[in-house]
C-alpha cells in the first residue's frame, strides 16, 4: 500500500522545479517522484448505445524534486472487495459497479493500464473504455430505486505505483456513468381531426424532426405518408379513413411547395433537428382521407417509438355544406324527459333543447341513451354537428363523452361504423357547435343511430346500466351527408 503523503510535504515535493536533473537529499526519496491523477473525485460520462463504446480519458501527473528517474504508473479499476469496503466507508448505497464485460483499458488487459513515466516526463495519458450496449443491459437489469431517488452506475479507478509516492487525495477516480438510448421524436404527435369545407384555407403543419443528444455521426432518416398507419389505426379505433393522396399534400423545399413523396431526409454531422412543412388543400381531399406522417428507417443505432415519430391528420371535409332537413317525425329517442322531445334536435332552433330522461330508468345494454334518424335519402358518408345547450352548462355533465355510431338499411338491424370519444373535452361554453365525422358506412344507408354510451358529470357514467339516471341533452343534432 501506498505511504500518504502529507499536504505540507507534498507542497515541498510539488514547490520543486520539475528540470531539476540532480537528485536532492534533503528531502526523502519517497518524494522525488509523485505522482497523481487529473481526474480525481466524481466525474460524470453518457454511454450512448448509438455507439458501440464510449471512451474516457485520464491523465496522470508527475511531479517531485527528481523527475529523472523513471516511474511507472498502474491505473486499474478496484476490485470487487476494495468496492464493497470503500463503498460502505463513504456510504454508497445506491451506487453499483460496472461488472467487468462492461469496460476495457486495454484490449490485452481489461482491469489496468500501465504508464512508463520516462526521464523527466511530466504526464502520461490512459483511457478507459465503456461498453455500451453490455451497459445498457446492467442498468436495466437492476432493482427499481426508491422514490425519489436513482440508480448510480460507476467504475472506481485507483492510481497505483511501485517506485514512488502517490497523492492520496487524488488516487481515486469515481467515474459515474449513464446509460442513455439516443431517440428520435417530431413536434406534433397522435391523431388529429379537422373538419372543414372544400372551400376552407389550405391546412399547414410544421415538424420539428429532433435527435435527443448531440449528432457526431450524421445519419438519414426515411419520411413517409403511411398507408400502414392508417390500416393499424382504423383496426385499433373501428375507423375507415383512407390514405390521402398525393395531390393534397405539398411539401416546402427550398422555399418552394412541391407535390408530397415519400423522400430521405438527412441530418450531417452537428445538425441535431430539421424542419418539415407540409401544406394540405382540402379541394384535393377525399372524404376520409388522413394523412398519415411518419418519420421511419434511421440509418443509425436510434431507439425509434411509434408514438414519438407520427401525427394522423384526418381531415374532414363535410359531405355537403347544407344539412339534411330532417322531418320531426324522422327522428326518434329511446327517452326524453317528456317536455324536450328529439324533435328539438333537427327543427332549427337556438331556443329548444332535447334531454333525455334523467330519472330513474334503465340504459339500452348495447346502445345506452340513443337518438335514431330516418334520411331522406340514403348517403354513404356523414358527419354531426352537435351543439351544446344554449340555456346551460354548469359542469358539462349534459353532454355526452362517448358516442357509438350505427348505420341500419331497415332501421333493425344495426352495424357500428364509428365511435366518438373523448366528447366532452370540446366544450367549454353553451351553445357551442362542434363537428364529428367524417363517417363511412361502406354502402348507402338511409337510417343512422346516435347511441350515447358514455357520460355524466364524470364522463364515465355508463348509460346502458341498469336504474341509471345519467343523461344527455342538446341544443341540435344536425347531419350533413352524401
Amino acid at each position: 500500500m501506498n505511504k500518504i503523503i502529507s499536504y505540507l510535504a507534498l507542497g515541498a515535493a510539488l514547490s520543486m522545479t520539475v528540470a531539476c536533473d540532480e537528485y536532492d537529499d534533503r528531502y526523502s526519496s519517497e518524494y522525488a517522484s509523485v505522482l497523481r491523477l487529473e481526474q480525481y473525485g466524481e466525474y460524470e460520462m453518457t454511454a450512448w448505445t448509438i455507439n458501440d463504446s464510449e471512451k474516457f480519458d485520464i491523465r496522470v501527473l508527475r511531479s517531485g524534486h527528481n523527475i529523472s528517474i523513471a516511474t511507472t504508473a498502474t491505473v486499474r479499476a478496484m476490485t470487487d472487495d476494495e468496492w464493497t469496503s470503500y463503498a460502505a466507508t463513504y456510504g454508497l448505497k445506491r451506487y453499483y459497479k460496472i461488472p467487468d464485460d462492461c469496460f476495457r483499458f486495454t484490449d490485452e488487459v481489461f482491469d489496468k493500464t500501465v504508464i512508463d513515466f520516462a526521464p523527466k516526463q511530466i504526464s502520461g495519458d490512459a483511457s478507459v473504455t465503456i461498453i455500451s450496449s453490455k451497459l445498457s443491459s446492467f442498468s436495466n437489469s437492476l432493482p427499481a430505486p426508491e422514490a425519489g431517488e436513482d440508480n448510480i452506475i460507476c467504475l472506481p479507478v485507483v492510481l497505483e505505483t511501485s517506485n514512488g509516492s502517490v497523492l492520496d487525495a487524488q488516487s481515486i477516480l469515481l467515474l459515474k456513468v449513464t446509460s442513455k438510448d439516443a431517440s428520435l421524436s417530431i413536434s406534433s404527435t397522435g391523431f388529429e381531426k379537422i373538419s372543414c369545407l372544400s372551400t376552407s384555407n389550405p391546412i399547414i403543419r410544421e415538424y420539428n424532426v429532433a435527435l435527443s443528444c448531440d449528432n457526431p455521426w450524421g445519419f438519414s432518416v426515411q419520411l413517409e405518408n403511411s398507408a400502414e398507419l392508417i390500416e393499424t389505426y382504423n383496426a385499433a379505433n373501428g375507423t375507415r379513413y383512407t390514405l390521402m393522396g398525393a395531390s393534397a399534400v405539398e411539401v416546402l423545399d427550398n422555399q418552394q411547395w412541391k407535390p408530397w413523396a415519400d423522400t430521405q431526409l438527412d441530418f450531417p454531422a452537428g445538425t441535431r433537428s430539421k424542419i418539415v412543412t407540409v401544406r394540405i388543400s382540402p379541394a384535393n381531399v377525399g372524404m376520409m382521407d388522413a394523412f398519415a406522417f411518419r418519420v421511419a428507417q434511421p440509418t443509425i443505432n436510434i431507439k425509434t417509438d411509434e408514438s414519438l415519430l407520427s401525427n394522423i391528420i384526418a381531415v374532414q371535409v363535410k359531405p355537403s355544406t347544407q344539412r339534411i332537413k330532417i322531418p320531426a317525425d324522422n327522428i326518434k329517442a329511446s327517452t326524453d324527459d317528456g317536455k324536450h322531445t328529439a324533435k328539438n334536435l333537427v327543427d332549427g332552433k337556438r331556443n329548444t333543447y332535447y334531454t333525455s330522461n334523467p330519472e330513474i330508468h334503465d340504459g339500452d345494454p348495447v346502445y345506452g341513451s340513443f337518438v335514431d334518424i330516418t334520411l331522406p335519402n340514403p348517403v354513404r358518408y356523414f358527419a354531426f354537428d352537435y351543439m351544446s345547450r344554449f340555456d346551460y352548462f354548469g359542469d358539462g355533465s349534459g353532454i355526452p363523452n362517448e358516442v357509438d355510431i350505427y348505420v341500419s338499411d331497415d332501421g333493425v338491424t344495426w352495424e357500428m361504423c364509428g365511435n366518438i370519444r373523448k366528447m366532452r373535452s370540446d366544450f367549454n361554453n353553451m351553445s357551442q357547435t362542434m363537428t364529428y365525422g367524417n363517417f363511412d358506412a361502406g354502402k348507402e344507408v338511409k337510417y343512422i343511430r346516435w347511441a350515447v354510451v358514455r357520460g355524466g358529470a364524470s364522463g364515465l357514467v355508463d348509460h346502458r346500466e341498469n336504474n341509471t339516471t345519467a343523461y344527455w341533452s342538446a341544443t341540435a343534432l344536425y347531419i350533413f351527408g352524401k
